[in-house]
């Protein structure tokens, strides 16, 4: 879209509120970072894309756009790459809803109509699984969820360039970054130090006793709190779920864990990365 004269200003805001208006996406490119060519390729722009709608990415199934090479025209070829693409479960993210007035509110009656019975850590793992839907269902019919759609979007990566050309498929190229990954982090040094005949610090028998205390709710608070709410490990109830309404479970769930130090096997399901370390990271 061209545009000259004094009112060009004007033109590209009206034209950009547009596109917010009706919710167009510049979904992700392929093959190139510019579109139009000068004629002695003294000059390049990002000039050409498609705009388009999540209705038409869901029903046609649009994966990204293609660039191609340039030919006689000063603009380069591009089209829309099409199929399914499915690269498995998405995170769990509560904080963009606190934007939202009666979340809060709806999500406490809806913790209090959950009913379970049995060990704290097991209560604690049923009734965060049983929301689960409640908050899906909230999300999708109250709250909505363009604007968590359009960032995905922008954030998928549906092909990676390396050394020996383009690579695509969701296996590929998690194969792909899998690889990178282990040449980066792969141990090439051949001998460690090794701390023979040190003497380490100890801790007292008052620091050791004071380890050993119960947790105090303070503590068990603070740790939720402290970590940021789309990261954090574990039961995700910071700044989300109101302290006072979950509480109880929580004490619970932690007194019985650090009486008997036993979980439901339910309770210690997760996603772990372990990352090794290296002298160059």
């Amino acid at each position: 879209m061209g545009i000259r004269g004094s009112h060009s200003s004007r033109n590209m805001e009206d034209f950009k509120r547009f596109i917010e208006d009706m919710n167009l996406l510049d979904i992700l490119f392929i093959g190139g970072r510019f579109t139009w060519y000068k004629g002695n390729g003294t000059a390049m722009s990002h000039l050409d894309r498609f705009l388009i709608s999540n209705k038409m990415i869901d029903d046609w199934r649009i994966i990204d756009q293609r660039v191609g090479e340039r030919d006689i025209s000063d603009h380069c070829h591009i089209w829309l790459n099409m199929g399914k693409l499915d690269q498995g479960p998405k995170p769990f993210r509560f904080n963009t809803w606190f934007k939202h007035g009666g979340f809060l509110p709806f999500l406490k009656e809806e913790w209090g109509k959950l009913v379970v019975e049995g060990r704290g850590d097991f209560v604690l793992y049923e009734k965060l699984k049983r929301s689960k839907p409640i908050l899906r269902k909230w999300n999708r019919d109250i709250f909505g969820w363009i604007d968590l759609q359009n960032r995905r979007r922008r954030n998928v990566i549906t092909a990676i360039m390396e050394r020996n050309g383009l690579v695509e498929g969701v296996v590929d190229v998690k194969e792909e970054v899998k690889c990178h990954f282990e040449e980066l982090f792969r141990d090439s040094s051949g001998s460690r130090p090794v701390p023979y005949e040190l003497n380490f610090k100890c801790l007292s028998e008052e620091d050791s006793m004071w380890l050993d205390r119960p947790f105090s709710e303070f503590e068990i608070k603070d740790m939720g709190w402290a970590c940021d709410g789309n990261k954090s490990l574990g039961p995700n109830w910071n700044k989300c779920l109101s302290w006072e309404f979950i509480k109880l479970d929580v004490l619970k769930f932690v007194t019985i864990f650090y009486k008997d130090a036993k979980l439901t096997k339910a309770a210690t399901s997760s996603f772990i990365a372990l990352v090794p370390k290296i002298y160059n990271p």
